[in-house]
């Protein structure tokens, strides 16, 4: 739908945005993707000058927007990339949520027992809408 968009003249990109947001709202896999396709459209295919590009470009976007996001999760949480990638891994294979071990494996500074739930439910909630969003 991106190329058919990119080839599209003027007049018809109004209505091919139109039926990708149509769709994106439609499918529940795809709403919480809806923010960051929109933004994909309106700032770089612009930049794509031929069709045939707009998948790799596409790519590209996605990669480095997951990216983006992951780190700034690790920074905002103070997680453990590579132990955070293993519990994401974990969790699109066996679609199981992270139980607290896993959470807790994860934070580099093990937080006070009164934290430890409050810190747990947030960091989970995080990690589930960074997959459903990113993934």
């Amino acid at each position: 739908m991106l190329a058919k968009l990119k080839e599209a003249d003027k007049s018809e990109q109004e209505k091919q945005k139109k039926a990708i947001v149509d769709l994106l709202a439609g499918e529940a896999k795809l709403r919480s993707k809806k923010d960051l396709i929109e933004k994909i459209i309106n700032a770089n295919l612009i930049q794509v000058k031929n069709s045939e590009d707009v998948e790799k470009a596409f790519e590209i976007y996605w990669d480095a927007e997951r990216q983006t996001a992951f780190d700034m999760l690790c920074s905002e949480e103070g997680l453990m990339p590579d132990k955070l990638q293993e519990v994401i891994g974990n969790y699109l294979y066996t679609e199981r949520k992270p139980n607290s071990d896993d959470v807790l494996q994860i934070l580099k500074e093990k937080p006070k027992m009164l934290e430890k739930k409050s810190i747990v439910e947030r960091v989970t909630a995080k990690i589930l809408n960074f997959v459903t969003t990113i993934y």
